[in-house]
């Protein structure tokens, strides 16, 4: 396939870029050559603001377009604006906090998600992200229609990535001895690492459009701290801690499992469309090789 992907040297779309050579696919790079610009020297690199001008596209034709870059809904029009009529499909990655949590227990793709904005913003915190995304995936589906894929990840881990969030644990458990960890241990925690993420994004590619949640087996805190150890093989005991009290505490949610159901969001759709796991023990690795 020939693929322009929106962003491609940041995480997940490096992921993207990677595994999509790997499969032979032909890549084209549209970003702003800010981060990691020395990447994938073999495809053509577009270097340009996705919010600001476009550079003249020529007679240029892509069979998909995968964006991993958008966060605002002037991203996903501009982008339309300039793409809709030179590409087959639109793999938009998204995420489960589109997902309004107020109520809900656990999450499906049928779930309430938030409702928009009602004063237009560009800034994006913990109280606008969600809404813009719900804003953003409307806007692709106006533009797309049934050309529009929607992936929705949650946590995403492994190798390249930026965050901190499970990189966080893995080197508290590294370091052995007694480690500060939440109180709450059977807290449920789900996330996805960035290569199966990937693997199910290029799989869906030509094959039909819709909705799907892209996220790990539910698992606890508590088991996800001992597959971190057993990973490592060194000697660490838990101190449950509150959370003011910890350096850190990524991925830790409220103590009184007010917002428990943004991990225990289902992905039975994706697997049952494919999607398959890595272990941890193969994350743990990346997570310290990289």
């Amino acid at each position: 396939m020939n693929l322009l992907i929106l962003g491609g040297t940041s995480f997940v779309g490096r992921h993207i870029v990677t595994q999509a050579l790997e499969r032979g696919h032909v890549v084209t790079l549209a970003h702003r050559g800010k981060t990691n610009a020395d990447l994938f020297p073999e495809c053509e690199h577009l270097h340009f603001d996705r919010l600001g001008e476009w550079p003249d596209l020529g007679e240029r034709r892509w069979d998909a377009v995968v964006d991993t870059s958008a966060y605002v809904p002037r991203a996903i029009s501009t982008a339309a604006e300039h793409l809709a009529r030179r590409a087959d499909q639109y793999l938009f990655i998204s995420t489960i906090s589109v997902y309004d949590l107020d109520g809900q227990i656990t999450l499906d793709e049928g779930s309430p998600v938030w409702k928009e904005l009602e004063e237009p913003t560009e800034t994006i915190d913990a109280q606008t992200y969600g809404p813009l995304k719900v804003a953003c995936e409307r806007v692709a589906s106006e533009a797309w229609g049934d050309r529009l894929i929607v992936v929705r990840p949650g946590i995403v881990v492994g190798r390249w990535d930026p965050t901190n969030r499970f990189e966080y644990w893995v080197r508290q458990v590294a370091t052995g001895g007694q480690v500060k960890v939440p109180l709450r241990l059977d807290q449920p925690v789900q996330m996805i690492d960035g290569s199966d993420l990937t693997r199910f994004c290029l799989d869906r590619l030509g094959r039909g459009s819709g909705v799907w949640n892209a996220n790990g087996n539910e698992t606890t805190f508590g088991q996800m701290l001992e597959g971190i150890r057993d990973e490592i093989r060194v000697s660490a005991t838990w101190v449950p801690t509150p959370t003011d009290q910890l350096e850190k505490s990524p991925m830790v949610l409220p103590e009184d499992g007010s917002r428990d159901a943004i991990f225990r969001c289902s992905s039975a759709k994706a697997q049952a469309d494919g999607l398959r796991f890595r272990t941890i023990s193969e994350t743990v690795h990346d997570v310290l090789s990289s």
